[in-house]
């Protein structure tokens, strides 16, 4: 809806978001993904870092490619572990 609203695409309020995440200005981390969803990877992820975002695509087909990055960007700035 902002987006259009804005007239700006889904892709440039998403890299917002990732930016403001990066920077540490905002962590809800659980209005983007599921909890459930967030375990799961964050548990795949801790044994598969350093791989190419399709590789965690494939295996986690359900996730958009934001859901993914919000996920590393928690994990590896340490607001998102697994418990």
């Amino acid at each position: 809806d902002i987006a259009a609203q804005q007239q700006v695409k889904v892709n440039t309020i998403e890299d917002h978001v990732l930016e403001i995440l990066i920077k540490g200005y905002m962590s809800n981390y659980d209005d983007y993904v599921e909890l459930e969803d967030q375990l799961q990877f964050l548990n795949f992820y801790q044994q598969h870092r350093g791989e190419r975002l399709k590789f965690y695509k494939e295996q986690f087909d359900t996730l958009s490619y934001f859901q993914l990055k919000v996920l590393i960007v928690g994990f590896e700035r340490g607001d998102l572990n697994v418990a």
